[in-house]
């Protein structure tokens, strides 16, 4: 009957939206998205990112780069930001999450947190957000660029000092 199969999608949404959180596997977690949509869920961007506040690491890794390719950038770029509580543990997460922004220059939040990091007193960061600046920031200035010149004079004096 009808209720029955609305009572069994239901069910079915709910096993998915848990396990969102759950699971680190990119299959597993592209089939829970997919499986997702075709029941009807219009909002699994948002489900995603709220499952990105449990999941562990390698989940969070998964669903914020779902975000950033299918869902949601700015808030892919978000969750890829929150990988960071784990740099203590290893640089393997702070090396992720940078070597990502350098194909990311265009997303807003990534703008905003390389700018935070430059400003900031993390010198670790700033270092990083110096290489993501430097691996992608130059590509596309013209050398005749005014405003290029301008900071070009800068980083010389600021190498010449030292």
């Amino acid at each position: 009957t009808f209720n029955e199969e609305a009572a069994w999608r239901m069910e079915l949404i709910a096993q998915y939206t848990r396990r969102l959180s759950e699971e680190d596997n990119e299959s597993t977690l592209e089939h829970i998205a997919r499986g997702l949509a075709l029941n009807g869920v219009e909002n699994v961007g948002d489900l995603i990112f709220e499952a990105t506040k449990t999941a562990n690491p390698k989940g969070k890794q998964t669903l914020a780069q779902m975000l950033v390719k299918q869902f949601d950038a700015e808030r892919g770029a978000e969750a890829l930001i929150s990988l960071l509580e784990y740099e203590a543990e290893t640089d393997y997460w702070r090396n992720y999450v940078f070597n990502s922004f350098f194909r990311m220059r265009d997303n807003q939040t990534v703008q905003n947190f390389i700018i935070q990091c430059l400003q900031g007193d993390n010198e670790i960061h700033f270092k990083k957000a110096v290489d993501v600046l430097m691996m992608g920031g130059i590509k596309g200035v013209t050398a005749n660029d005014p405003y290029f010149r301008e900071i070009l004079e800068k980083t010389i004096k600021i190498i010449q000092k030292r």
